[in-house]
Order: structure tokens, then sequence, then C-alpha cells
């Protein structure tokens, strides 16, 4: 037995090759692009949906009652049903819905809209009824986030003692399609040259002066 196993043919032994392994790069680069193109439509995606969330519908309904009262006739951002009121309209209206448009509750309901046309009327409410420290922040916070007619009306603050900052403003409302702002140029300046390229009069936001009428 054990000369049979002295003379038995033993075959090699093969050895099985490995394959090769993966370097930890070439899988994990493109799961972190994967992972950040997510991530940016991601965000993209809740920034379109934030103002989709579900707000109490009395919040509408201060809405309206705001463009009731106080929207601009030629205000490009207002929907075409709603028919504005002129300046001389706001100055009529009664010291009751005035502080009623003005107090806090009713600024608040506006600025979580997403539209920053309920500011500018409220600013414009305020301006004309001569609480101008009030209108200048509602009015200065409605330009920055994007109202076309609130530019027109922050120039009157600057238009005697910074008449270039009045003079940019205006030139935003107009490159920015609001009619009257062309009529207040030729009031202040004539009828002189004016920008109309919207990539060179965008928004204007005095923030130099701003702390003056907070």
């Amino acid at each position: 037995m054990r000369s049979a196993m002295r003379h038995r043919r033993i075959k090699p032994t093969r050895k099985r090759q490995s394959s090769p392994s993966i370097p930890i790069w070439a899988w994990a680069m493109p799961l972190g692009i994967g992972l950040l193109v997510g991530a940016f439509f991601f965000g993209r995606y809740i920034e379109g949906e934030r103002w989709r969330v579900d707000l109490p519908p009395e919040f509408a309904e201060v809405w309206e009652g705001i463009d009731l009262l106080a929207a601009h006739p030629y205000d490009p951002d207002k929907p075409e049903d709603v028919p504005g009121v002129s300046d001389e309209e706001i100055v009529g209206i009664s010291e009751e819905d005035v502080d009623l448009l003005l107090s806090d509750w009713v600024i608040d309901v506006a600025a979580v809209a997403a539209e920053p046309r309920y500011l500018f009327e409220l600013g414009r409410v305020a301006l004309i009824h001569d609480q101008i420290k009030l209108a200048y922040v509602l009015l200065e916070t409605a330009n920055a986030r994007g109202s076309v007619p609130a530019s027109m009306y922050l120039a009157s603050y600057f238009e005697e003692d910074h008449p270039e900052q009045a003079r940019q403003l205006l030139e935003s409302a107009i490159a920015m399609g609001f009619k009257p702002a062309s009529d207040y140029w030729e009031t202040l300046f004539g009828t002189g040259k004016i920008s109309t390229d919207p990539a060179q009069s965008t928004p204007f936001a005095p923030d130099s002066i701003g702390e003056a009428y907070r």
C-alpha cells in the first residue's frame, strides 16, 4: 500500500488565477460624481417646490386684498385680471384700511409670497401716506426680490441728493418694462439718453444709503 502510494503519479495542481482587483478610484469616482449630480438636481427640485407648500387659505385672501387696494395698473408682474389703482386712488384709501394694510401681520403674509409685488404694493401705500421709513424698507426689499416698479418709487428717495442713484433706479424700471418710469425720467432728467439694456439695468439696491431709512 505504501508502495502504491509512493509510485502513484501525482498530478501537479494548477494555481487558480485571481481576477485583477479594481482600484478604489475606479468605482469611487463615478459614485461621487453621481451623488453630486443627484444632490444638485434635488436642490433644484426643492428650490422649485419651496413655494408650493400648503399655506393657509387666508393667505391667498390677504394677497387678493392687497392687489385689490394697491396693485399698480402698469405693473408687468400683475395678473391681467387685476385692474390696479392709481396713486390718486391710494390717496383716498381710508385711514382704517391703511392701518390694516401696513399692520405687521399683513406685511408678514406679503413677505412669504413668491411674488414680490405684494411688498411693493404695501410700500407704495406707505410712501403715498407718508410712512417714509416703512415705505423704504418695503420698496427696497421688493426691489431686491425683482419687483419692476419698486425701482421707480425708490428713485424718489434719491432724486435730490443722489441723482445718479435715482437715474440708475429709473433706468432699471424702464428697461424692465414699467411705462410710468419713462415719464418720471423726463420730469427729472429731460429727454436724455436712457440705457434700455436689461443686462445693464438690473434691479438696483441702494445699500449705501438704505441705513438712513431703517
